[in-house]
């Protein structure tokens, strides 16, 4: 379902579905300058948040994007117990 509505929103940057300790989708970008280890991680995205506003505006309105195609998703589904 959460790679569905990533996939069917109108999204200005790609995003990746990853699992290190936890599961998470996260813009690409970070993931490549992070390393697949995510060794930087903290690092990159502290670098993105310096240096890149512009990337930093656009994954804040394609995560409103992705949250309401999950709500509209949730919505439409039939959800039993």
């Amino acid at each position: 379902m959460f790679e569905d509505a990533v996939h069917q929103a109108d999204l200005r940057v790609d995003w990746t579905f990853t699992s290190t300790r936890n599961w998470m989708i996260v813009p690409t970008r970070l993931i490549e300058e992070a390393g697949r280890d995510t060794r930087y991680f903290n690092d990159s995205m502290a670098a993105i948040n310096r240096e890149d506003q512009d990337f930093c505006a656009a994954t804040a309105e394609d995560l409103e994007r992705i949250l309401l195609t999950l709500e509209a998703a949730d919505a439409d589904a039939s959800w039993e117990p």
